[in-house]
C-alpha cells in the first residue's frame, strides 16, 4: 500500500510539472480578450503581458497607411497697388515742356489715387514726374471645409517607450476663391484643395497597459495658389513648402490598426510679385496724361487642420 502512495505522488507530481512547463510556453495565440498571460520580454527575465508584448512587436518598427477625415480652415489674403508712372519721354515729346502744379495733388486724390509720389519738380515747386498709386483694398476670407487624407509612414519603436519616424499625407478638400475688382481690373486669388506634406514624428508611450502614444510632428506643406488679374490676362502662381507643426494622440485599437487624433497648423506662405498692365490715359486740366501701369502684388495663404485618422500596420 505504501508503494501504491508513493508512485501516486509521483504522478501527480509529474502532471503538475509538466502543466508548469505548458504555462511557460504559452504562445497566447488562443488568449481570451482581456485575458493576459505573463513571460519574459527579453534576455534579462522581465516579465511583460502578453496583451502588451504584441503591441510593442507592433510598434518597434514597421510601415503603416493612414486614411481619415479632418476639417481645414484656410485664409486667403492679396494685396494690391496699382502703379501709375508718368511716360516722360513720350509725353514730353507730345506735350511739350508739360509742368503741373501743386493742384495736381489734390486733383489725383479726388480721383481716387491712393498716394502720389512726385519723382522730379522744379524750382518753382512744378511736377514734372510722379507716381501715382491706386490701393486694392486687402482681400481676405476663411474657408472652412472638410477635407479627406491619405497618407503612409514608417515607425521606429525603442524599449523605453519613445518611438520616431517619418510620414506623407496628403489632404484633398475644396479650393479657396476670393475676387475684387478695381478700375478696369479684377483680381481673384485661389488656393489650390490639394495640399501634400512630410514630416517627421515623435511619440512616447504613456500607458503600456491601454498602448497611448502622444506625439508631436515637425516638417513641410507644398502650398499652391493662383492669383489672376482679368483684363490684362495676368497670372502669378505661388508655390511654396512652408513648415507645418502638429500634436496628437495614438490609441491602439489591436495588433494592428489604431486610431488618432491631431491638430496641424501650417504657417504662413507668402509671395510678392508685379505683373505689367496695359497703359492708361488720364485727363486733367493741364494735358491729357499718358502712364505705364504695373501692378505690385502680394499673396499670402495660412491654414489649419484637425483630423481623424486610422493607422494600419502593414
Amino acid at each position: 500500500m505504501r508503494s501504491k502512495g508513493f508512485a501516486s505522488c509521483f504522478i501527480l507530481a509529474a502532471i503538475m510539472a509538466s502543466g508548469a512547463a505548458f504555462a511557460d510556453s504559452y504562445t497566447g495565440e488562443s488568449t481570451p480578450i482581456g485575458e493576459e498571460y505573463t513571460r519574459p520580454s527579453d534576455d534579462t527575465g522581465n516579465l511583460e503581458s502578453e496583451s502588451n508584448q504584441g503591441c510593442r512587436k507592433r510598434r518597434s518598427s514597421g510601415p503603416y497607411i493612414l486614411a481619415g477625415l479632418g476639417g481645414s480652415s484656410v485664409q486667403s489674403d492679396m494685396k494690391a497697388d496699382v502703379k501709375y508712372v508718368l511716360k516722360s519721354d513720350e509725353a514730353l515729346d507730345y506735350y511739350g515742356d508739360a509742368e503741373f502744379s501743386d493742384e495736381f495733388i489734390p486733383w489725383a486724390s479726388k480721383k481716387g489715387f491712393s498716394e502720389i509720389r512726385v519723382t522730379r519738380i522744379n524750382d518753382d515747386g512744378e511736377i514734372f514726374d510722379f507716381e501715382m498709386y491706386r490701393r486694392l483694398q486687402p482681400l481676405s476670407e476663411h474657408n472652412n471645409h472638410v477635407s479627406g487624407v491619405l497618407g503612409f509612414g514608417y515607425c521606429f519603436g525603442f524599449n523605453n517607450g519613445f518611438s520616431c519616424g517619418f510620414e506623407g499625407l496628403l489632404d484633398f478638400g475644396s479650393s479657396n476663391r476670393v475676387s475684387k475688382k478695381i478700375d478696369d481690373l479684377e483680381y481673384t486669388t485661389s488656393s489650390s484643395g490639394l495640399i501634400p506634406s512630410v514630416s517627421i514624428i515623435l511619440g512616447y508611450n504613456v500607458s503600456t497597459k491601454r498602448d497611448v502614444i502622444f506625439y508631436l510632428k515637425g516638417g513641410g506643406a507644398f502650398i499652391t495658389t493662383n492669383a489672376q488679374v482679368f483684363g490684362i490676362n495676368g497670372k502669378v502662381k505661388m508655390s511654396k513648402l512652408t513648415p507645418i507643426i502638429a500634436v496628437g494622440v495614438n490609441f491602439a485599437v489591436n495588433d494592428s490598426l489604431s486610431i488618432r487624433l491631431e491638430g496641424e497648423h501650417r504657417f504662413e506662405a507668402k509671395k510678392n510679385s508685379s505683373i505689367t498692365c496695359s497703359e492708361a490715359n488720364i485727363e486733367t486740366e493741364q494735358a491729357d496724361i499718358s502712364c505705364a501701369r504695373t501692378i505690385e502684388l502680394q499673396q499670402r495663404v495660412k491654414s489649419y487642420a484637425i483630423r481623424l485618422m486610422a493607422s494600419w500596420y502593414i
